[in-house]
């Protein structure tokens, strides 16, 4: 639909307000989210949440197509940086640097190789999209072969070990992942990937959503993960590489070491 300027101004207003509308209505439904412990409960806000995050990023596609229609026709720079400069008001509120400083430091501790797995607490709530992002940005600046593999829970499907490894085996090329006992396959095929200075993030977004969390933090730590810190160094003096990074990251919307700390793991 084409737009005369006015009208292009108008449509913005408009839109914004609804986003505005959607952001507190998610708001509200996130703290009802935080405050429930009944799980048919949490599952039914769970779905109002992911219903209404589609509905904002729809909402930001027709705006930001709305961007681009008031830059063609040349809008004065306050009014076509405004919702830049809101998104920076907003970022100014939220500050990173400890989590930043916490993260260079681990990696600074890196030598030849090294492994280390994140927790984001209160993803929601605290901007943890937005550490995301961060965080990332800080592991392109340390290689130039950051592989990401991002997988995501969803309400569709039940999540545990065995999606885990299906996800993660589409990614390297492996199918049909029917156990968990296929997992020293995928490792050997993800470090097979590795070169000098390569970085392997495993992202595990929407944690809330997967069955039996704590026996399936168990199984990443002690079974996954130990395989893969055992076998690191071998493969790097094998290949004689060093600067290799292997990091996972774990979102989730509650608060992970209220939940876990007292597991052995920890």
């Amino acid at each position: 639909m084409n737009y005369n300027r006015k009208e292009i101004i108008l449509e913005f207003a408009k839109l914004e307000k609804e986003r505005q509308d959607l952001e507190e209505e998610r708001e509200v439904v996130y703290n009802q989210y935080s405050g429930t412990i009944d799980d048919q409960q949490r599952l039914r806000l769970k779905r109002k949440l992911n219903g209404l995050d589609t509905e904002i990023e729809n909402l930001d596609r027709k705006i930001n197509k709305l961007d681009s229609q008031l830059y063609n026709k040349d809008l004065k720079e306050e009014d076509l940086n405004r919702r830049i400069l809101a998104l920076e008001n907003k970022l100014s509120k939220i500050d990173f640097k400890e989590q930043v400083e916490t993260v260079k430091d681990i990696l600074d501790e890196f030598t030849d190789h090294g492994a280390a797995i994140f927790f984001i607490n209160d993803y929601l709530k605290m901007a943890g999209d937005l550490f995301s992002l961060e965080l990332k940005e800080i592991l392109k600046e340390e290689t130039t072969d950051l592989q990401h593999y991002p997988i995501e829970a969803s309400i569709e499907k039940v999540w545990n070990e065995l999606s885990f490894l299906e996800k993660l085996g589409d990614y390297v090329g492996i199918k049909d992942i029917k156990t968990k006992e296929e997992l020293s396959s995928i490792i050997e095929r993800l470090l097979g990937l590795i070169e000098s200075g390569s970085i392997i993030l495993i992202e595990l977004k929407k944690f809330d959503l997967f069955d039996e969390r704590k026996q399936f933090l168990s199984w990443l730590v002690n079974d996954f993960w130990e395989k893969i810190i055992v076998k690191l160094p071998l493969v790097c003096q094998l290949k004689d590489i060093d600067g290799v990074k292997f990091l996972i990251v774990i979102n989730s919307d509650n608060d992970i070491f209220e939940e876990f700390s007292n597991q052995p793991y920890c």
